[in-house]
């Protein structure tokens, strides 16, 4: 500041907090007491930055605030903590802006004096770095406003969708109730997972054409599940086109092997050859994977009274949604959502 005011009348104002504050503002007092004028002005952390970007003619920074001072017809002048890039202009602009307005891709040496001389210029030569300024506003303009943004993003999106393809991920996801085997091909899909896809199905291996869903929580005492087993049972046999399925969510990860065990002892109590197919799910599924799974059903039971986001979800996914119900009067009873 002491080499500028030489040339300059010059006013800084520092916007920002840090570990080197109450440093910043000794110095400044020490500068103003110099020229016996309030030349550096700091004003610490503020979360309305454009107010002073609007009072300035030159902003000093990186990254977003020289997009808001370009925005708004200032210079921008992009210096970071060990490296100096200088006046953003249309030479740099778009190099500058692969990195965010940081700097990092520019590796110039910070130099005070390259500083000192961007600042001469632009005010001795005001009239050309003013028109350099135009052209960089214009490129900002046509490369980072909201409708030059919206194009992009609309251009993408319709580009995804014209690539979009059907994509079934085939993994027995489950234990079935005779066997209990293990996968790992859902790890494989977590890792191998291909957004550019019209939509993701939660494919069951070997499951009968017709998927009907339960979802019990085990922890309620008044969850209607084992009645609701019971009357499918009564309904479907092994010559049924049905697969019935048994969701064990995440929040059972540390007991499954004592919901699984309870599963077992109460279906051991029908007759074993003529039920029908049954598999138990107990996948870790995360949202994404769980939306997969309910759209890939084709009904579902809700067994308790605590699965609204559940039944949403499916009703989104025209799977069809029933509410078991059993009281003493009426003994159960299937209500259709």
């Amino acid at each position: 500041m002491s080499e500028l005011r030489k040339y300059l009348h010059i006013r800084l104002t520092i916007v920002g907090e840090g570990t080197h504050l109450e440093r910043i503002k000794l110095l400044s007092e020490t500068i103003n007491a110099e020229f016996n004028d309030r030349v550096v002005s700091v004003v610490g952390g503020t979360t309305d930055v454009f107010k002073y970007i609007e009072k300035s003619d030159i902003v000093v920074g990186i990254g977003r605030v020289l997009l808001e001072a370009l925005s708004a017809g200032k210079f921008a002048i992009c210096i970071g903590d060990t490296y100096y890039t200088g006046p953003i202009n249309t030479s740099n602009f778009m190099k500058l802006s692969e990195f965010n307005f940081t700097g990092r891709n520019m590796k110039n040496e910070l130099r005070i004096d390259s500083l000192i001389n961007d600042i001469r210029e632009i005010y001795f030569d005001f009239d050309n770095k003013f028109k350099e300024l135009v052209a960089v506003y214009n490129i900002l303009k046509d490369s980072f406003s909201v409708n030059s943004s919206a194009r992009k993003h609309i251009n993408c999106y319709n580009e995804v969708i014209d690539s979009f393809t059907d994509n079934i991920f085939e993994f027995d996801s489950s234990y079935r109730v005779t066997s209990y085997p293990l996968s790992e091909e859902l790890k494989l899909l977590f890792l191998g997972r291909n957004y550019n896809n019209k939509r993701l199905l939660y494919h069951f291996v070997d499951s009968k054409q017709t998927k009907i869903l339960i979802s019990p929580d085990f922890k309620d005492k008044k969850d209607c599940w084992k009645i609701c087993l019971e009357n499918l049972f009564a309904k479907y046999d092994n010559n049924s086109d049905v697969t019935i399925v048994i969701r064990i969510g995440n929040e059972y990860i540390d007991c499954q092997e004592s919901i699984i065990d309870e599963i077992g002892s109460y279906i051991s109590l029908f007759n074993i050859e003529v039920l029908p197919d049954i598999l138990l799910d107990i996948d870790y599924h995360d949202k994404e994977v769980e939306s997969c799974f309910l759209a890939s059903v084709d009904i579902f039971i809700s067994t308790n009274d605590n699965q609204l986001n559940e039944i949403i979800k499916c009703k989104l996914a025209n799977v069809e949604v029933y509410k078991c119900n059993q009281t003493v009067e009426s003994g159960f009873k299937l209500t259709k959502l």
